[in-house]
């Protein structure tokens, strides 16, 4: 079957679930975690499939192709973020894949610390998404300890992976278009519009734009970078353009956004 892309705009999702329907093949741009901790759920992540049982941890790497298989007595704990909410690990997770996907958490560490990734989402403290990533850093850094990495090739991918990659690691460059993802995927620029219209429902520029403002949001929050380096930081031209940009994004411009966060 073939593998759909799945957009989804995530900074941190952390969750308790229970009962597992059936996913079809999908990849995205964001890590996914799955911890089990009563029964078991049948993952496939690159064509590795598993039975995680209770205690076990899968973990999806950005833009790895998965699935699920349904289990109806599964509970387990899911937390989805974004890259650049892992802090100093971004580029390892971006850059490298795990040999093997799945690990036994046998001293309860990541069991610990992925629960208080969940406590402190569902909390109202205003620094709740501060301290939920200094969790989630701390136990990607654990989980990284347990995998065998190795370096993403280009033949890992499909075409439109490769694309999405290759925005992931030049959108901060402010001269990125379609003729220079041309140029380095030896893909037509008509063909990569055709991708982005029909398999992502938006535009190429609008696919950079939200990587952008996703970057700017998460140094709003978690920096004091002035709001000008920020934009530069993040590949804007000018500042009216990523003011707007922002404001058709999130609704309220960087500032406010700001503001509003650390309220």
């Amino acid at each position: 079957m073939k593998a759909v892309f799945e957009k989804k705009d995530v900074d941190i999702i952390a969750k308790r679930v229970k009962a597992f329907d059936a996913f079809p093949p999908m990849f995205h741009t964001h890590v996914e975690v799955l911890y089990v901790t009563s029964g078991s759920v049948t993952v496939c992540i690159d064509s590795i499939q598993k039975e995680v049982c209770e205690g076990e941890v899968a973990v999806i790497f950005p833009y790895a192709v998965h699935s699920y298989e349904p289990f109806g007595d599964a509970e387990a704990i899911l937390v989805m973020f974004s890259p650049v909410a892992s802090g100093v690990f971004e580029k390892k997770l971006l850059s490298s894949k795990p040999q093997y996907p799945y690990f036994s958490d046998t001293e309860k560490v990541i069991l610990l610390l992925l629960d208080k990734v969940c406590r402190h989402m569902d909390s109202e403290d205003k620094y709740r998404r501060s301290t939920a990533k200094a969790y989630l850093s701390a136990a990607m850094g654990e989980m990284l300890l347990s995998f065998s990495l190795t370096t993403k090739q280009d033949t890992d991918f499909g075409i439109v992976q490769q694309i999405l990659r290759f925005c992931s690691d030049n959108y901060q460059n402010e001269d990125i278009s379609l003729a220079l993802v041309s140029e380095n995927l030896y893909v037509s620029s008509s063909y990569i519009t055709k991708i982005f219209s029909s398999k992502l429902g938006c535009s190429f520029k609008e696919y950079i734009n939200g990587l952008r403002i996703m970057q700017a949001k998460e140094l709003l929050q978690n920096t004091e970078m002035k709001i000008i380096d920020i934009m530069c930081e993040c590949g804007f031209k000018n500042q009216s353009s990523f003011n707007r940009i922002f404001v058709e994004t999130c609704g309220m411009t960087p500032k406010e956004y700001r503001t509003h966060r650390s309220k």
